[in-house]
């Protein structure tokens, strides 16, 4: 068969390369009972909720964090069910109606929130939840007697947002979450809460579209061990009532939870904490709850807010720096044919041969390759040597005149059998030879057939100096009656031009705030509080359509951007998954907050592709993933020219004559701009273009794209729009096959 010496050349504009891990969600956690009212140690459950529209074998899975579990073998979830574990089964069938709960398992789930993971038969987390009980989070499921409750079984574990509590006390365990239509559940909230004290008091809102009786109404404090009874009033859609009086018995206490009942006691409504200072939500009865400006019993709340600050852009996984080998100018301090001082005696000489000051005067010297050997040998025989002993002894000298502390030395040998080798009396190399101390009777191992090159091997720069220096070798047979030996080397001196840089995570990482207002903001104690951390200092202004920045590492980011507007360091990261970010103002109530994923339909780029996340609209509702862009970061590219020379060779995948074409892809999801492909045959003869349409003028004719590449097209050239290129867009990993 004809081999063919082939040249390629492909020009090629890269965008981002990115590879993306999806987290499994084919069982999820749906509703969690972690602090139940009553008999806490027997009535915790968690279940779990099969989205798929196939039964789910599930032996061996399990679950892990604060409890454990492990499924027992043929444990299958149906399509569209659900399954429970819970700490004491039979005590929750007993007291539910239910069957088939799981379990027991062990541990207990914690009061106040942590991670639970849903794991498979290889360990795999398939789905994780870590739950809290502050204001992120329902308050009711911490004691009310409710669960945290999935609000739409077929969303995330992950985000706050998707989880409530129960309406009914217990929780749902083994069936829907949220009837639908659910059953009557009077509109009625917690709306504002004085601070702990003797002038306790608080307010309930009617949300509800018509007027709803109160008879049936109860308050619960954690610190307590009795009920309050609302007082049986009509309160009519939009009103608000305050109570105070009915909390003269007890006064709740600062961290107690209040838990709002009706229909006695079998629904939870609401539920809230005792703050150390005034609270309404906002918007009444259905917000979140922040800090009115003043208190506003029986009526609807006020607050001091300032939208003008907005959190615009935001660098939470930028790409990691991979690892860069050097660059370094070779030159070569010790040909082969270096002539040596060399000791064949057979007579053991210690140590001292080995320094730098020995005396050698007396031994005789010759070129190298020094050699016993019949067969031939990569490097020209010169200085014949005698056999039967174990042990030869050889000294040279270099000079050395470079950087030394910029300097990589690297040692060529040809040996046979083993050698060890010695930089101005330190051990720099050892090869063939066994650990620790080495004499004369030390024998090689395994033994050398032929002797042939091998290395280069960097020794330790750190006995070099400069001007001359002295390299020692001893070099062993593996028996006493070996039939050859052989030594010489090369030794090469590298200058560093450019060090090597060593794989590292991304130090970028930062968020961006913006003033889309008309007037200058003080945002003087202003701080994040979610996520990360920073407190602004005093006299910190931000001017209309003025950009500011809060880094996690100043020095980084001044080094990249040195003229923009620069404060930090936050403490906290940024997560890679994502996470809320809140900004507080000086009052303490939110001025933005935002709560991005790593997921679709957030900016792909962003996670780990060297984009960041940018509102495309700062007076858009950052709430909404379409809001958000990922950075446009191909003005940092260029073009590239790669070649490759070498010769073809035999298919492994087949018969050579088959296939005629060219097969480029990428390894992951990712884009490029390619142009200019070009494969020459023979090219230092009578050269053959092997390629059609490699310049892509004509569109992508010539070219099959299809699979994973499918999306792939031929734009025009970013920089010269008369020239065309091809767009490689893959979504997913390139095969010979097909996906290319």
């Amino acid at each position: 068969m004809k081999l063919k010496n082939i040249i390629i050349i492909v020009i090629v504009f890269c965008f981002v390369y990115c590879e993306f891990i999806c987290a499994d969600s084919v069982l999820v956690f749906n509703e969690i009972m972690y602090h139940p009212a009553t008999n806490e140690t027997a009535m915790e459950w968690v279940e779990l909720y099969n989205q798929m529209a196939v039964n789910l074998d599930i032996s061996g899975w399990g679950l892990q964090g604060g409890i454990d579990y492990s499924f027992p073998e043929g444990t299958i979830v149906k399509a569209g069910e659900y399954i429970v574990i819970a700490s004491s089964p039979e005590i929750l069938e007993h007291s539910t109606g239910i069957t088939d709960v799981y379990g027991p398992f062990t541990g207990r789930l914690s009061n106040s929130g942590e991670t639970i993971k849903l794991v498979n038969n290889t360990d795999r987390v398939m789905d994780s939840v870590n739950y809290k009980d502050d204001d992120d989070w329902p308050v009711s499921p911490d004691g009310s007697g409710t669960s945290l409750a999935k609000i739409d079984p077929q969303s995330a574990s992950r985000p706050f947002g998707n989880w409530s509590s129960s309406y009914l006390v217990g929780g749902t365990p083994g069936s829907c979450n949220f009837a639908s239509p659910p059953l009557f559940t009077p509109r009625v909230s917690f709306n504002e809460i004085s601070a702990p004290g003797s002038n306790f008091w608080l307010e309930l809102f009617n949300y509800d579209d018509h007027s709803i009786n109160l008879s049936n109404f109860v308050i619960r404090c954690s610190g307590a061990f009795y009920d309050f009874a609302v007082p049986a009033i009509e309160l009519n859609s939009g009103e608000y009532i305050v109570l105070s009086n009915m909390f003269q018995n007890y006064l709740p206490q600062l961290g107690d939870k209040l838990f709002l009942y009706f229909k006695d006691g079998n629904y939870a409504l609401d539920g809230t904490a005792v703050n150390p200072r005034l609270r309404g939500k906002s918007p009444d009865g259905t917000g979140g709850w922040m800090y009115p400006a003043v208190a506003t019993p029986g009526s609807s709340n006020y607050f001091q807010l300032q939208d003008e600050i907005v959190i615009n852009e935001i660098m939470y996984n930028h790409r990691d720096v991979h690892a860069k080998p050097g660059s370094y100018l070779t030159s070569t301090s010790m040909q082969i044919d270096e002539i040596w001082k060399y000791n064949q005696s057979g007579t053991d000489l210690g140590t001292t041969w080995r320094a730098k000051d020995f005396d050698d005067s007396g031994w005789p010297s010759g070129k190298a390759l020094l050699y016993a050997e019949s067969s031939s040998l990569p490097a020209p025989k010169n200085t014949p040597l005698t056999l039967g002993k174990i042990t030869y002894y050889f000294r040279t000298t270099f000079i050395f005149t470079g950087d030394y502390e910029n300097a990589n030395l690297q040692i060529h040998p040809i040996i046979d059998d083993g050698a060890v080798f010695y930089l101005n009396g330190e051990e720099v190399l050892r090869l063939g030879m066994p650990e620790g101390e080495i004499t004369y009777g030390t024998f090689a191992t395994p033994p050398i057939n032929d002797a042939t090159y091998t290395g280069p091997f960097a020794i330790s720069t750190k006995n070099l100096i400069i001007g001359t220096n002295v390299i020692a070798v001893e070099v062993h047979q593996c028996t006493v009656n070996s039939s050859d030996i052989v030594f010489g080397m090369e030794l090469y001196a590298q200058k560093v031009i450019l060090k090597p840089t060593p794989y590292s995570k991304s130090k970028e990482s930062w968020v961006e705030l913006y003033n889309c207002g008309t007037n200058d903001v003080d945002i003087s104690g202003w701080q994040f509080n979610k996520g990360i951390n920073y407190v602004f200092p005093n006299g910190t202004f931000l001017a209309p359509d003025e950009y500011l920045v809060v880094a996690k590492d100043t020095n980084v980011m001044t080094k990249l951007y040195p003229s923009i507007k620069l404060f930090g360091n936050f403490s906290g990261k940024l997560s890679r998954s994502g996470e809320r970010i809140r900004l507080i103002d000086n009052f303490g109530n939110p001025a933005d907050e935002i709560c991005y994923l790593d997921d679709s339909p957030w900016p792909e780029f962003a996670d780990g592709g060297g984009s960041s996340i940018e509102l495309r609209n700062p007076h858009s509702d950052n709430s909404f993933p379409e809001a958000w862009k990922g950075s446009d970061e191909s003005f940092k590219s260029s073009w590239k020219t790669y070649t490759y020379r070498g010769v073809a060779a035999p298919s492994s995948l087949g018969p050579d004559n088959q296939w005629h074409e060219f097969v480029i892809g990428l390894l992951g999801d990712g884009e490029i701009l390619i142009d200019d492909i070009s494969v020459v045959e023979n090219p230092d003869s009578t050269a053959v273009e092997l390629i059609q349409n490699g310049t892509f003028d004509i569109g992508p004719a010539k070219w099959r794209i299809i699979g994973n590449h499918r999306h792939s097209e031929v734009v025009p050239d970013p920089d010269n729009p008369g020239n065309h290129v091809l767009k490689l867009v893959a979504t997913g990993t390139t095969e010979h096959m097909h996906n290319h």
